[in-house]
């Protein structure tokens, strides 16, 4: 294919523009985090994460903007005042000198860092509120923020509701409640409004053993019945979750069934008789 003089001039200037944003982007400073950007204060939150281009950076972490420390030692130097009296004019001199003196910074979140195999790993203690966890990381005129999001952490289920079943079908229904990171979680309670195939609606309580609930439910009439699960823990936020069951109508099998399948195998047996008798004369 010929190329003309414009074409080729696009392509040029195309091929420019890539160049200078692949050499611009090949020294990006980054922060990789390996876990998700929103994280639930029910258990200690861990942020995994690499580092792209720094060397030997410092990490720093906030928590509401609040700067956290990994060590809440320090020492300080305090000026004081020696009092003495001048023998010469006997007159009282205040003389200043300094002191290095042990502290301890007021910090109610508990903050580690750590660096293996290329990475960090920032772990927080004893946040009981939402907010917002910063990671800064900085080495000479660079530096990079990550923002992780926390929240209050909800009831999560796992449950069996059945998409579809056979009208009269009496079914157990089964419901395991977690935390957010899958851990199992005995919940307080969990309670389901049911709207029948009609609308009406009914609210159902199920049987607490541990993480576990149960309740059996029978599937009285056609039509799509809809759950709306409740798993209620008191510190957690409850969430609906709606299931919805399709229920058909079981009518068995139609006689004519019965009829074909009596033909076939009444066939089969005269064909069978037939051939016997071929074969043998």
């Amino acid at each position: 294919m010929k190329i003309d003089k414009d074409n080729r001039t696009m392509l040029i200037f195309l091929a420019i523009v890539v160049g200078i944003v692949l050499a611009n982007n090949s020294g990006l400073f980054s922060i990789n985090l390996q876990t998700s950007d929103i994280q639930f204060y029910n258990k200690p939150i861990v942020l995994p994460f690499t580092v792209s281009n720094f060397t030997s950076p410092t990490v720093e972490a906030y928590f509401n903007d609040v700067r956290l420390y990994d060590v809440l030692t320090y020492e300080e130097n305090e000026t004081r005042v020696n009092n003495t009296i001048d023998p010469t004019t006997n007159q009282s001199v205040n003389t200043l000198y300094s002191v290095l003196v042990n502290k301890t910074r007021n910090q109610s979140i508990g903050y580690t860092k750590s660096f293996s195999n290329g990475t960090y790993n920032v772990r927080f203690e004893n946040i009981y509120s939402e907010g917002l966890i910063k990671i800064k990381v900085s080495e000479g005129n660079n530096s990079e923020t990550k923002s992780v999001e926390v929240r209050q952490a909800f009831v999560d289920i796992s449950d069996n509701v059945p998409n579809l079943v056979d009208r009269s079908k009496i079914w157990t229904i089964e419901i395991d409640t977690k935390n957010p990171q899958g851990d199992a979680l005995e919940a307080d309670s969990v309670d389901v409004d049911v709207y029948d195939p009609l609308n009406v609606k009914t609210t159902i309580f199920l049987e607490k053993a541990g993480s576990k609930f149960t309740k059996q439910f029978s599937y009285v009439t056609a039509g799509n019945y809809q759950f709306k699960i409740h798993a209620r823990k008191e510190g957690y936020v409850t969430k609906e979750v709606t299931r919805i069951t399709s229920v058909t109508k079981s009518e068995g099998i139609h006689p004519i069934v019965y009829i074909w399948v009596a033909a076939t195998a009444i066939w089969l047996l005269l064909f069978g008789i037939k051939m016997l008798r071929r074969f043998v004369k």
